[in-house]
């Protein structure tokens, strides 16, 4: 037996993997995935991943204990493509509260990029609680960020913004 990783976004590897290119993807399951798609897929729950905004240590909201939408629609913001999972989940999270998804001031496909960017104050960003976790259990690096506690909880699918 022989693995090869492959590590791209969701979206393309769905397509990989429902064109036969691929035998499997390890992912978040795509909330916008068509039925008849879906159907010749067998998906299992590894494990749930929560998504999390996060600023930096010293941003003006950092020290609320509860944010809203609305609060945070004039970022700036640093998010992935608007084809990644965290980007709509970001924009439906703003649009399920009534507003319209926030102006993007960087885009960068790379979460640790963008922890870097919020470190450094130049925006908000989300990111995966996972990528959070992983930073400091293993590699021991804990970033001078803040997670925003943010209501009302309104993403969709798996993901969850809190």
């Amino acid at each position: 037996m022989r693995v090869t990783l492959l590590e791209d976004l969701v979206d393309p590897l769905m397509r990989r993997l429902l064109d036969g290119h691929l035998d499997a993807v390890i992912s978040p399951w795509p909330t916008d995935m068509p039925e008849e798609a879906a159907g010749r897929l067998e998906h299992v729950v590894l494990h749930d991943v929560a998504l999390v905004v996060v600023c930096a240590a010293e941003h003006p909201l950092a020290g609320e204990a509860v944010v809203d939408w609305k609060q945070l629609q004039s970022g700036p913001w640093i998010l992935p493509g608007p084809t990644s999972l965290v980007r709509r989940s970001v924009d439906n999270a703003f649009l399920n509260a009534g507003l319209v998804p926030p102006t993007i001031l960087i885009e960068s496909q790379n979460p640790y990029t963008n922890l870097q960017l919020v470190v450094k104050g130049m925006g908000l960003s989300a990111v995966p609680d996972t990528t959070l976790g992983s930073l400091e259990t293993s590699l021991g690096i804990r970033l001078p960020l803040a997670k925003l506690n943010v209501r009302p909880n309104s993403a969709q699918g798996k993901i969850v913004v809190h």
